[in-house]
């Protein structure tokens, strides 16, 4: 089963569709590619798996010793 979450980056109106045996925690861009997104699942009270999206901030640049 499948279900569509909003894309929560400022000004993106994109949907995503989302399979219900993704794990909670996986990463990826979303269609416009502006952002990370990382998945997570919450539950009803009906014990239903609702998918929420959160933006990942990006990691920082490492700089090489050497």
């Amino acid at each position: 089963m499948t279900q569509s979450v909003r894309c929560p980056a400022e000004g993106c109106r994109r949907t995503i569709t989302v399979s219900e045996s993704l794990p909670g925690g996986y990463i990826a861009y979303c269609p416009c590619q502006a952002v990370r997104l990382r998945l997570g699942w919450s539950t009803t009270a009906d014990y239903n798996r609702v998918p929420y999206l959160v933006v990942v901030p990006e990691e920082p640049k490492r700089r090489r010793r050497g």
